[in-house]
């Protein structure tokens, strides 16, 4: 007598085994990997249940078993899971409309590069595709969740390279730059740095020669600058210094 396999609503059972406690789900090799181990099954046989399950799941029969496409590829997960129904949220969240790359802050940052990434909010810890913008060596990304630009640091690419002091400038003044590209980008106005909420100014934006990239340099000038040489006075108040 033929061997019966196990039905869709049985396969949906014994998925959800494997998935539960996963958070934010099982990657496609991960989940065959799990089955396999767990109901004793070759990966040939749990791939082909799991082809089975998909079937029924875009067929609409299957309802408790979801997926969504993330950062490591096809994510499967519990479908009740809070983790799980967040991150499938996250990742199928249209992202932010992609800046052009001729915008840009002026100056050095004309035409700044941009791209499509997935990153991680610092502030949420919650996951999406978004876009990235690069302003000397620093990245910057528009935060779907926190509706507001974060620094994320110095891009991994330049991390080696010796660099200009404009290129640091975005690094040391953070906060002036995330609201600012905020601004440019996604048309936030309000700030959160309390100096700007008491009329003051932004610190940051400032282009340096490349000369002063260097502290000797900047000493030596400094030095030049402040010596009593060159601030002595050519006239004593009152009366005129004596012709030569």
């Amino acid at each position: 007598m033929a061997r019966i396999g196990p039905t869709e609503s049985e396969l949906e059972g014994r998925f959800l085994e494997c998935l539960k406690g996963t958070g934010r789900g099982l990657t496609y090799g991960r989940l065959v990997t799990a089955y396999a181990a767990r109901f004793k099954r070759e990966e040939r046989t749990a791939k082909m249940h799991l082809a089975r399950l998909r079937e029924g799941m875009a067929a609409g029969r299957v309802k408790e078993v979801a997926w969504y496409r993330g950062r490591e590829g096809n994510l499967f997960g519990d479908a009740l899971d809070k983790t799980f129904a967040q991150a499938k949220e996250d990742a199928e969240r249209p992202p932010p409309g992609t800046p052009e790359n001729t915008i840009g802050l002026g100056g050095p940052y004309y035409r700044s590069p941009s791209r499509e990434s997935w990153e991680i909010c610092p502030e949420t810890n919650r996951m999406a595709k978004t876009w990235v913008v690069t302003l000397g060596v620093v990245d910057f990304m528009g935060c779907p969740f926190c509706e507001r630009v974060h620094a994320l640091g110095i891009r991994p690419e330049d991390m080696g390279r010796v660099v200009h002091a404009w290129e640091l400038d975005p690094l040391l003044f953070r906060e002036d730059y995330e609201e600012l590209v905020g601004f440019q980008m996604m048309g936030v106005r309000k700030s959160r740095i309390p100096r700007i909420m008491n009329g003051g100014h932004y610190l940051g934006l400032m282009v340096r020669p490349s000369k002063y990239a260097n502290p000797e340099s900047w000493n030596t000038e400094l030095d030049r600058v402040n010596s009593p040489e060159r601030n002595a006075p050519t006239r004593v108040r009152g009366r005129r210094l004596p012709r030569r």
